[in-house]
C-alpha cells in the first residue's frame, strides 16, 4: 500500500512528464489499522491516471479476472479498449456468480479484518 507523500510524488512526476498512471488498488478493502489510500484521495490525480479495484479479492473468486477501473473519462475508455484487445472476456457462465455481489453492501472503508 503506497504512502501519501509517495503518491503525491507520483502526481507530480506524471503530470511533469505527461505520463498516465495505472494504479492497482485490488486489495483496498483488505487492511489491518488504516485503509490503504485511494490514488484519487490526492490532489490532481484525476488528471494524471486511473485506478483498478479487483472483484475477485473481497469476494473469494481469485483468478477469475473480474474488476473495474475508474478515473478520468477518457484515460478509461482508452483502457477499455486496449483491455478489449489484449484480454477475454470472462463467459456469461463464469460471470453470473459474481454479479450479485455488486449489489450486496460492502464493508466500509473502516472495517478491520
Amino acid at each position: 500500500m503506497a504512502p501519501r507523500a509517495f503518491l503525491e510524488e507520483v502526481v507530480a512526476f506524471a503530470k511533469k512528464h505527461h505520463l498516465i498512471v495505472a494504479y492497482d488498488n485490488a486489495y483496498s478493502e483488505m487492511f489491518y489499522d488504516e485503509p490503504p489510500l485511494s490514488f484519487f484521495e490526492i490532489p490532481a490525480a484525476k488528471d494524471v491516471g486511473i485506478e483498478f479495484h479487483s472483484l475477485s479479492k473481497d469476494v473469494q473468486h481469485d483468478g477469475w479476472r473480474i474488476g473495474w477501473v475508474c478515473g478520468n473519462a477518457e484515460m478509461t475508455k482508452d483502457w477499455r479498449l486496449l483491455k478489449t484487445a489484449l484480454t477475454p472476456a470472462l463467459s456469461r457462465r463464469s460471470r453470473k456468480p459474481v454479479l450479485p455481489r455488486l449489489k450486496i453492501p460492502r464493508p466500509s472503508r473502516s472495517s478491520k479484518i
